[in-house]
């Protein structure tokens, strides 16, 4: 857009926040236009996400990321277009949601039928990086593909025989596929509800071919299917948390991230 107006009193601002007009203000005391502007916040963009910081003193993004911008230099994520998405109001707190989102030791019940057999939870591993994100990558288990089943052109170069998890702490969710990219962003509400949002994100070529964006959209439709039965665990695990019975458990070693998780949690509890 050109302009932002208020809907309240139809005053208009232009794209750098400063005020074009104020209806029947002339004259008005204390009114000077020229020092009236919208509030600044310090922005950065990264594999074309728009990140915001609202108090300006978070340090720069970028540079904790240069390692994760190396190992994702295959996908071409700045150029994906988004083709589909989902929201939902959510009964867990966004805790639980990053959780069960960070590891594939799940896949071995919540998923048993579903992910496990395409992508088993013994074929992930955590992957080093910085205090920042956590990243996973999962094996794909070729002997559960159909060879004969058309497959849309893979977005990564070289192509991918697996997926990456990437958990950008504290909320920015993403899966990397071969077809695709799965981007859920998660907004807390309160201490035991969130919303959450999923979108699809292709390259803009395999998205003008009629028959392949029919094949996406079904991939999509998949990833909501397994994405409805972590939701009905996240939703009995948000029961469980608010139990007065309820007690910390082991970890299995499949559950890395969730460390990985708990102690970037502990550095903004200290901070």
């Amino acid at each position: 857009t050109e302009r932002f107006v208020c809907p309240y009193h139809h005053w208009t601002y232009d794209r750098q926040g400063r005020l074009l007009g104020a209806p029947r203000m002339t004259g008005s005391s204390g009114f000077e236009q020229d020092t009236i502007a919208l509030h600044r916040f310090r922005t950065e963009v990264w594999a074309k996400f728009v990140f915001v910081n609202l108090d300006g003193e978070a340090p720069p993004l970028g540079p904790r990321l240069q390692a994760l911008d190396a190992r994702l230099a295959h996908y071409p994520t700045a150029s994906l277009t988004t083709i589909a998405e989902r929201h939902f109001d959510c009964d867990w707190n966004w805790k639980v949601m990053v959780q069960n989102f960070a590891k594939c030791y799940h896949h071995l019940g919540s998923h048993r039928e579903s992910a496990e057999p395409w992508l088993p939870a013994d074929s992930a591993h955590t992957e080093e990086f910085d205090p920042s994100y956590v990243l996973t990558s999962v094996k794909a288990n070729e002997a559960a593909f159909d060879a004969s089943e058309p497959y849309p052109p893979s977005i990564s170069d070289p192509p991918s025989d697996g997926i990456l998890v990437l958990v950008l702490y504290p909320t920015h969710l993403l899966v990397f596929t071969w077809s695709a990219v799965y981007w859920m962003q998660v907004f807390p509400v309160d201490a035991h509800r969130c919303k959450l949002s999923a979108y699809q994100l292709v390259d803009p070529r395999t998205a003008r071919d009629p028959e392949l964006r029919s094949l996406l959209e079904t991939y999509f439709a998949e990833f909501i299917d397994v994405n409805e039965e972590d939701m009905a665990i996240c939703e009995g695990v948000q029961r469980g948390v608010r139990s007065r019975f309820a007690s910390a458990g082991s970890l299995c070693s499949l559950e890395l991230p969730l460390k990985r998780f708990f102690g970037y949690l502990a550095s903004r509890l200290r901070a």
